[in-house]
C-alpha cells in the first residue's frame, strides 16, 4: 500500500471517530429529583441571562438540544473564566 493511500485510509478512521464523538447526545443526570449534572461533548452551548433571577442555556449535539431554566429568588450572581485546555 503507497503512503498516500495509507495517509487517506488514516484520514477516513479519523473523521468516522470525530462523527462518533460528535453524534453523542447530552447526557442529563438527576440526583434525588432535581437536575445535577448535564455533561456534552463536541456540542454547541448558549448561556443567556434573561433576568436578574434567571439564566437559560441550551446544549445542543447528537441531534439532541437541552434546555436548562436556573431560577433564584435572590440576584443570582456568575462569573467565567478561560483557561488552556
Amino acid at each position: 500500500m503507497s503512503f498516500w493511500a495509507t495517509q487517506a485510509d488514516a484520514r477516513v478512521r479519523q473523521v468516522s471517530r470525530e462523527k462518533d464523538y460528535m453524534s453523542a447526545p447530552p447526557e442529563i443526570r438527576n440526583k434525588g429529583g432535581s437536575l445535577d449534572e448535564v455533561f456534552a461533548e463536541g456540542c454547541t452551548f448558549h448561556l443567556e441571562q434573561m433576568s436578574a433571577t434567571h439564566w437559560w442555556m441550551a446544549v445542543e449535539c447528537g441531534g439532541k438540544r437541552v434546555h436548562i431554566n436556573l431560577h433564584s429568588r435572590a440576584t443570582i450572581k456568575a462569573s467565567a473564566e478561560t483557561e488552556d485546555a
